[in-house]
């Protein structure tokens, strides 16, 4: 309240704002390129060994500056369109143009979280900006669980799709389809499973090692320090370790979900009071981004990117996701910043030194 420049309810400078969009769209295809030209494109290439490598965690904070980019452009769309100025037109098609950019480069890598960000980014933004509909949203929804999902899962494991699929008559057809369908949606939002394996297994709890995992997260890059510990470690391992991979699968990774990881710090009490914790969190960052802001386009903006951030980590590891989260809110603000300052008065000041 006392520093005006950090008010989420400042309007963006429409002066501003193009430039903004501009610099962090291009900053989004040099990153991309980067991924492409280095070789970690593909999401089951992200290997213990590219991990450790400095660049590839710089350029991880660096694969938000599309989404941020895609924030920007759907918010000034949808407020444009709401106040019904003319030019909301050319912001739409820069909107679609990178939503488009998005899903496809998520979808072919492989990555079903990068292919479902654009389409949550729209989902939020046009919500909360333009109009709230409870039926898009739950209608978007199932969308992504049962079309985008199970095309991934077939993209990414022809083998596991024909799995005991052997009569090709319609029947069977439909029904494995259907099966496997239902499979992919129930597998991507089942938390129950890995945190069964965790209670069958023995002496792997780490007794707070989350918070010696989030102090050193939040220590300089790792392309500043070499040799700084990987703190969410080697998801492949961890999954035959639990018994929910094969002990001949060496690709897919497996992260202990929230569940998973608050037992593993603390026990069945860490699940009770870590949930908890969680969801007065949640409410918390809902309150100050959305009520509090009464949904500014910078708000709404920090809400996505924070929110998406958020869901997740439910799959994976609390350390790297909360840290990621605090760098993020930096960049946010930075951001924002950017957005809502009038940078003409500082070159009017500039002028009158050199008078």
């Amino acid at each position: 309240m006392k520093i005006p420049t950090f008010s989420l309810e400042n309007k963006w400078n429409d002066s501003n704002v193009f430039l903004v969009f501009l610099f962090l769209f291009f900053l989004n295809l040099v990153v991309k390129g980067l991924r492409i030209y280095l070789g970690w494109y593909v999401h089951t290439n992200t290997l213990v060994s590219i991990i450790k490598n400095g660049l590839y965690s710089f350029i991880g904070i660096l694969d938000w500056v599309g989404p941020v980019a895609l924030c920007i452009a759907f918010g000034y769309y949808f407020f444009l369109y709401r106040n019904k100025e003319k030019k909301y037109v050319v912001w739409k098609y820069l909107a679609w143009g990178v939503f488009c950019l998005e899903f496809f480069y998520g979808f072919l890598s492989l990555s079903r979280f990068r292919a479902m960000v654009p389409i949550l980014v729209y989902l939020i933004v046009r919500h909360y900006i333009l109009k709230k509909s409870i039926a898009r949203v739950f209608v978007v929804g199932l969308m992504m669980l049962f079309l985008v999902i199970p095309a991934m899962n077939v993209m990414r494991s022809p083998a596991g799709f024909f799995e005991g699929y052997e009569i090709p008559s319609q029947e069977k057809t439909i029904l494995h389809v259907t099966e496997y369908i239902f499979d992919s949606a129930a597998g991507r939002i089942d938390q129950s499973r890995i945190l069964k394996n965790l209670l069958e297994s023995h002496n792997i709890l780490s007794y707070g090692g989350v918070f010696k995992n989030l102090a050193i997260s939040l220590t300089p890059p790792r392309i500043f320090w070499e040799e700084k510990p990987v703190i969410n470690g080697d998801g492949n391992e961890f999954g035959r370790k639990i018994g929910i991979l094969n002990p001949e699968d060496k690709t897919t990774s497996i992260a202990p979900t929230m569940l998973g990881d608050w037992y593993l710090n603390f026990g069945m009490l860490g699940v009770v009071g870590g949930m908890f914790f969680m969801g007065g969190l949640l409410r918390f960052i809902y309150d100050v981004l959305i009520v509090y802001s009464r949904a500014a386009l910078s708000g709404v903006m920090i809400y996505s990117i924070v929110w998406i951030q958020v869901i997740k980590g439910m799959e994976d590891w609390i350390a790297p996701v909360y840290a990621g989260l605090v760098k993020l809110l930096v960049v946010l603000l930075a951001v924002h910043i950017l957005l809502t300052s009038d940078f003409s008065r500082f070159a009017f000041w500039r002028r009158n030194v050199r008078q």
